[in-house]
């Protein structure tokens, strides 16, 4: 599932993160950019982000995000560390079709039973 949280970002933090996004998006390889002319799921598909964003790699690990998601989970924050298993950027245009609702396997997101 997912939770909305208004505000979680807000000034800098939220300017650097939308800077970093649209970096992302404008930067797109060939194979992208043939893909998505034959299938218009997503325009740019972006992983592990925050590796060469800073101002990603800040919200995964030291924003209110991951605290709170950390809370969320249960997890006692000072005592354990929340792990980032893997990010993703979906960038869509109007009219693309995505992928609809669906659960992801565990190829694509890896993790336990």
């Amino acid at each position: 599932g997912y939770i909305i949280v208004k505000g979680l970002l807000q000034g800098k933090e939220l300017k650097k993160a939308i800077q970093a996004v649209n970096k992302i998006q404008r930067w797109q390889p060939i194979g992208q950019r043939i893909l998505y002319k034959f299938f218009p799921g997503y325009r740019n598909t972006s992983f592990q982000t925050w590796r060469n964003h800073k101002a990603l790699e800040y919200i995964a690990f030291d924003s209110a995000a991951s605290t709170i998601s950390a809370k969320l989970m249960g997890l006692e924050v000072e005592a354990r560390k929340l792990r980032l298993l893997k990010d993703a950027v979906l960038g869509y245009h109007a009219g693309d079709q995505g992928c609809g609702w669906h659960v992801d396997d565990k190829v694509f997101w890896p993790c336990e039973d």
